[in-house]
């Protein structure tokens, strides 16, 4: 069994809801925003093997500072300050959501961000991409080993 095929993200309705209101928000362009929590590892009680349970708990939606249906920007001030106050709760960086116009996968330009991203170990950030198409759905990801890897989620109540 793989690494990433240990790695789960919690999240409860609420926070689902809060990413669900910046995709809506932004659309028809990306919105996005950080997700800040904790990251464990555990036993799976499923099959007694180790994983890696990343627990979002705040949603930071940040306007994208450029317009776009194909991507977003964070600004790098913001991304600061945000950090910074999510520290102060004893949160850090767990995840990066955004939406797209299109089914929830990564696009070219997101593997490029995942792979700069995975250069700051140990980050590994978990990517949740919400698709604003009316059968769309919620996936997430994370980049290890230079390539993509879906990541399981749970919503608890």
């Amino acid at each position: 069994m793989h690494f990433f095929e240990q790695l789960l993200i919690q999240y409860s309705r609420s926070i689902s809801s809060e990413m669900e209101r910046c995709a809506r928000e932004a659309h028809p362009n990306e919105g996005c925003a950080l997700l800040f929590g904790t990251k464990f590892q555990d036993i799976n009680p499923k099959n007694d093997t180790p994983r890696v349970v990343y627990v979002v708990k705040l949603v930071e939606s940040i306007p994208s500072s450029q317009l776009s249906w194909g991507s977003f920007f964070i600004d790098e001030h913001r991304l600061f300050e945000t950090s910074v106050t999510a520290k102060v709760q004893g949160y850090k960086l767990v995840g990066i959501f955004h939406s797209h116009p299109a089914p929830a996968k990564p696009s070219r330009m997101d593997f490029e961000y995942m792979s700069r991203i995975d250069g700051f170990k140990p980050l590994y950030a978990v990517w949740i991409i919400q698709s604003t198409l009316p059968a769309g759905n919620t996936r997430a990801y994370i980049f290890l080993q230079n390539k993509i890897h879906e990541v399981r989620q749970e919503i608890k109540a």
